[in-house]
């Protein structure tokens, strides 16, 4: 079993993504701004987050609970 990050995961392509790794039994993180539109999918596990602000990324990186090595690949390429 995998756990998946998906971005945009509470609507549209991001939601049926998730919705198939969730059927598979993968473990799924969905990181978006409406918890309502989260509750479609209530086996995933969901990180309230905007995007658009640096901060909510750093903070959905540590949320995610992502391992050390995936971390550090994800901060080394900030700007």
């Amino acid at each position: 079993m995998t756990t998946t990050v998906i971005t945009g995961g509470t609507d549209g392509r991001g939601r049926a993504l998730a919705r198939t790794y969730l059927d598979r039994g993968d473990t799924v993180v969905i990181v978006g701004r409406d918890p309502a539109e989260a509750a479609a999918l209530p086996e995933a596990r969901f990180i309230p987050a905007d995007l658009s602000l640096v901060a909510e990324n750093r903070r959905v990186i540590d949320a995610a609970r992502l391992d050390d090595l995936t971390r550090r690949l994800l901060r080394s390429r900030e700007l």
